[in-house]
């Protein structure tokens, strides 16, 4: 059943930029069959495309892909691509692969001002890019599983 709850959550993931809620289609998302969170992100990972201009991609976008990423349980390969087909992830040296955008880790110390590597910019997205530094690793690799393996930066001290 949908809520409020629900419905603001995902307008605020980058649905109804006209500033309608979504809660005011509740009879027409519920004759579409959408009945939870899940559900949304199950349409978002169907029918996922990014603009022509990819610099128009604003951090709530950012925040609803990783979002529908992470609760997504069953894996879904095209979506997967899309995600790690396009340069959208904003990071130091502008527009990145996620497969490539590195999260800075604070025991790294300096590392962040002495490399030209894509840092994901934690200015534009702020401190929340942390709650998906999981699914960040998992975009990286080819895991399809929520398990996570051992990564070479978890293991040394840089």
């Amino acid at each position: 059943m949908l809520t409020d709850d629900i419905l603001v959550t995902t307008d605020n993931g980058g649905w109804g930029k006209s500033g309608v809620k979504l809660s005011s289609f509740l009879v027409e998302l519920k004759l579409l069959g959408v009945r939870s969170e899940t559900d949304v992100d199950l349409l978002a990972a169907k029918y996922l495309s990014f603009p022509e201009n990819l610099l128009t991609l604003t951090s709530h976008c950012g925040f609803f892909m990783m979002k529908c990423f992470k609760n997504l349980d069953v894996f879904y390969t095209s979506f997967l691509e899309k995600l790690r087909g396009y340069p959208w992830v904003k990071t130091s040296t502008g527009l990145s692969y996620p497969p490539v955008s590195i999260l800075h880790e604070p025991t790294w110390g300096y590392l962040l001002n002495i490399t030209d590597v894509p840092w994901i910019d934690e200015n534009f997205y702020g401190n929340n890019i942390r709650l998906y530094k999981v699914d960040i690793r998992r975009l990286m690799s080819n895991i399809i599983s929520k398990e996570i393996l051992v990564y070479p930066w978890d293991v040394c001290d840089i």
